[in-house]
This record gives C-alpha cells, sequence and structure tokens, in this order.
C-alpha cells in the first residue's frame, strides 16, 4: 500500500513536471519566432525552410534564373544562403524585398562549415506569417 502510494505520487509529479515543460518549451518557442521576426530573419526547420529578408540579387537579363542572397539564422550565426530562382520567383523576390515582404523557402540546404551556405530551392514565395 505504501509502494503504490509512493508511485501514484511519483506518477503525479512526473506528471506536474512534463507539463511544466511543455508550458515553458511554448513560451521559448514563441519568444524564438518573436525574436526571429523583429531580426528580419526566419529559423531553418526540418523542411529548411529559409527567412525573412533578401539581401542580395544578380541577375542578367537573359537568363533565366536569378541569383538571390538571404539572411537567415543557422547553427545560432547570421549567414547568407544563396540560391538561384526560377525568372517568376526571382521577380516575386524582388517585389517582396521591395515592399519589404517577408518571404518563405523550402528546399535542400547545404552549409558547410566555412563555405558558402546554398538551397537547392522546391518552393518560394511571400510568408505573411512572419509580418
Amino acid at each position: 500500500m505504501v509502494l503504490e502510494a509512493a508511485m501514484v505520487s511519483r506518477l503525479e509529479e512526473l506528471d506536474r513536471r512534463e507539463t511544466v515543460a511543455l508550458e515553458e518549451i511554448a513560451e521559448l518557442s514563441y519568444q524564438i519566432a518573436e525574436l526571429t521576426r523583429r531580426l528580419g530573419l526566419a529559423r531553418l526547420s526540418g523542411g529548411h525552410d529559409c527567412p525573412k529578408v533578401t539581401a542580395l540579387f544578380s541577375r542578367h537579363p537573359d537568363d533565366e534564373t536569378g541569383r538571390v542572397g538571404v539572411q537567415t539564422l543557422i547553427n545560432r550565426r547570421i549567414r547568407t544562403v544563396w540560391m538561384d530562382l526560377r525568372d517568376t520567383d526571382y521577380h516575386t523576390a524582388v517585389h517582396c524585398h521591395d515592399a519589404g515582404i517577408p518571404v518563405r523557402v523550402q528546399g535542400s540546404l547545404t552549409s558547410p562549415p566555412g563555405g558558402h551556405a546554398t538551397m537547392e530551392v522546391d518552393d518560394f514565395g511571400p510568408d505573411p506569417s512572419l509580418t
């Protein structure tokens, strides 16, 4: 009987700790989102979402793609991620940059230590969730 009471008490304590931990995680997630919004950045996630601030543009008039550099957090550092965008996505990036509209990019990120971070883009567009 005493052992059962101790086990129940321990389980209740573990449940309480789990609840507190989940609340702390939710609060930290909110704080991270707010900080990245204020910095003008977006977080990379499992699908490798990329950023809010378009930094640099490079495109010749006859090219089918344009090169764009965007800033984001990678391993707690602000890095520029370079990507080639189709003509329509490139023009969207320029428009979003000029209008101050956040963008989201999904794709495969390559970020070698000390090297240039690049992304093979699968999806690109404005991201109203970061405004």
